[in-house]
């Protein structure tokens, strides 16, 4: 017969860890770059050769907005936050971590783009200078996703389902590892979903 009490415990292992902040004064940050972004789109854009990439970016054409004076408060917290990320994530910072590309994505009605990663680099994200209601967020995978038996779900939680969408917040930075699947579903609404994305490397 036993006796005493059962001792368990429960460990999260390899989890998918995602940041989302709150920038402070975000509504005077976003109205300086919402300016710095009218120039950059006066002066920059991409074709869309990919089809992941149909939608306006400067993903190939300026891919270092960090140089910009327009963007230096906001490449500023950026760093702050990525210093951060890896620091909690326990990464070895010996070497400094450094923006490898920074650039602008603005999705428009019916823009969207494809499940992908951040190949060759460490920590991505992006923020939100411009999200109005009901445009599109950040959706990001489970990385067993495709393993998983579809076990049935009492109820849907951030341990079983194979992916979520993070809300599109003006004013927020979410940063992850590079390595995590994920997407923006299309933009069902008339209005422009602004946001300036980014990597990270040693």
């Amino acid at each position: 017969m036993m006796t005493g009490e059962i001792q368990r415990d429960t460990h999260f292992y390899f989890p998918t860890v995602v940041a989302v902040v709150k920038v402070p004064d975000a509504d005077a940050l976003n109205a300086r770059l919402l300016t710095a972004i009218e120039d950059v789109r006066a002066r920059y854009k991409d074709q869309g050769e990919d089809p992941w990439s149909e939608f306006f970016t400067t993903y190939k054409s300026q891919n270092k907005l960090y140089e910009l004076p327009g963007f230096r408060d906001l490449t500023l917290r950026i760093q702050d936050e990525g210093d951060k990320f890896v620091r909690f994530l326990g990464l070895d910072q010996s070497k400094p971590l450094y923006l490898t590309g920074c650039w602008l994505n603005v999705y428009g009605r019916g823009d969207s783009q494809d499940v992908h990663v951040h190949t060759q680099q460490v920590i991505s994200g992006c923020y939100y200078v411009k999200a109005p209601k009901n445009t599109p967020g950040l959706s990001v995978f489970s990385p067993y996703a495709e393993a998983m038996l579809d076990a049935p779900m009492a109820e849907p939680n951030e341990m079983n389902v194979k992916f979520l969408e993070i809300p599109a917040v003006a004013g927020e930075m979410i940063l992850f590892r590079s390595w995590t699947r994920h997407c923006v579903r299309p933009n069902r609404t008339d209005d422009e979903r602004i946001s300036i994305a980014f990597n990270f490397t040693f």
